[in-house]
């Protein structure tokens, strides 16, 4: 049934998904964004028009040349620039450069060059975490799945009208979503906890891993990650090919743009140094020993 799911969504953008599909596994891409948004919640409604991608900075050109060259995707002649077009939702955090080709239905990819070694960084630096979420070709991860699999999502709240981030809030609303800058603010999270003794902080949420301010990573005990085919490809198979999340990972702290919390996450998290928001990062065993990639 998943891998069914898996392939209603390419079939959605390309006549022939397994080749594209060889594609992002040579070059250890991703999909993410809305699209990687509806294969988690089965919801065929919310696929974006434009099949969003994300690529490791020195797999991009090969991967770009890879489906250029392919002739049965049937795509078009790619655009680049340096930034998304002006009515995407995804914002330029971990973006280097973005490369768009027309489908023959009248769709499109997009595909989004991270600023490091990992496909993941630009997806941990969603400013939503219901965007926080990936699918490659052999498994799939969502970092806040206790949020997103009931419609829910953390936001960072503008401070000056930022477009992209209120096209961001609009869709995700469109989509049924409930937004918040701070978890305890819906109600059956805030009862969970004891108010915060201060009004420049927020109660925190550490201990059910949804405290804006506390270091994740994929894999840890708050996220889903689930492999397709455990039996065909087994974990010593992805750790080989480098694919994620194996290889080079990512660590993240939300860093809401509001009140700290009442814990230390934000200065004492033993995943991130204080002030860090993403950190391509080996994850060296189960312990969570990190080696920074500077």
């Amino acid at each position: 049934m998943l891998l069914a799911e898996h392939d209603s969504l390419l079939h959605h953008y390309v006549p022939h998904c397994q080749s594209l599909l060889e594609h992002l596994s040579e070059t250890q891409a991703v999909i993410g964004g809305f699209s990687a948004l509806s294969f988690l919640l089965r919801d065929p409604s919310i696929r974006p028009h434009s099949l969003e991608i994300f690529v490791p900075a020195s797999k991009s050109e090969q991967l770009e040349q890879l489906l250029d060259e392919d002739e049965e995707l049937l795509l078009g002649v790619p655009t680049t620039s340096p930034h998304p077009c002006s009515n995407s939702p995804v914002t330029l955090a971990r973006i280097t450069r973005v490369t768009t080709f027309d489908t023959f239905n009248d769709r499109s990819i997009t595909i989004y060059t991270s600023t490091s070694e990992t496909a993941l960084d630009p997806v941990a630096a969603s400013p939503a975490t219901a965007l926080n979420s990936w699918l490659s070709p052999y498994a799939f991860g969502c970092g806040y799945p206790i949020l997103t699999l009931n419609r829910r999502s953390i936001v960072r709240l503008p401070v000056d009208f930022i477009f992209e981030l209120l096209l961001l809030y609009t869709q995700l609303d469109h989509n049924g979503f409930d937004i918040s800058a701070e978890p305890h603010l819906w109600n059956d999270w805030g009862r969970r906890v004891d108010p915060a003794a201060s009004e420049t902080q927020q109660p925190c949420l550490r201990a059910w891993n949804i405290c804006p301010d506390q270091g994740r990573f994929f894999g840890d005990a708050g996220s889903l990650l689930t492999v397709f085919d455990l039996v065909g490809h087994e974990h010593d198979h992805f750790r080989l090919q480098q694919q994620p999340p194996y290889g080079l990972g990512i660590c993240w702290r939300f860093l809401s743009d509001r009140r700290p919390c009442t814990s230390l996450c934000r200065e004492a998290d033993p995943l991130l140094p204080p002030g860090v928001h993403v950190m391509p990062a080996v994850l060296v065993d189960q312990t969570c020993m990190l080696r920074a990639m500077i």
